[in-house]
């Protein structure tokens, strides 16, 4: 979320701040709507908030959705993500080494 930029920033802090026991349902919310629209119409929708200064998980889905209305010509945007992938799509992975491989156990 904080690779959407300075607004985005500014959602989540508001967000901690006003709620801290709801907040990280808040950001699985956020999360789930950038992987749904992508980074470019995300940032869009938050900077619409932070500029109404209502700067909620709600706001963004309105904007999102007063986004998505003017699209129904048949466009179709395309999602970008905004997390590194790796080349056949799916995020990118760490390697597990075991501890006992580590030592020379079989």
């Amino acid at each position: 979320m904080l690779n959407l930029g300075p607004d985005a920033l500014a959602l989540l802090t508001e967000i901690t701040h006003r709620e801290p026991r709801l907040a990280s349902r808040r950001v699985e919310e956020l999360h789930e709507l950038l992987e749904g629209h992508g980074d470019d119409m995300m940032r869009e929708a938050i900077g619409r908030a932070v500029r109404a200064a209502t700067l909620t998980v709600a706001a963004v889905k309105r904007a999102l959705s007063k986004m998505g209305a003017r699209r129904r010509d048949g466009f179709r945007h395309r999602v970008v993500a905004a997390q590194p992938r790796g080349q056949d799509g799916r995020q990118l992975t760490l390697a597990v080494v075991r501890a006992d491989a580590k030592r020379g156990a079989p």
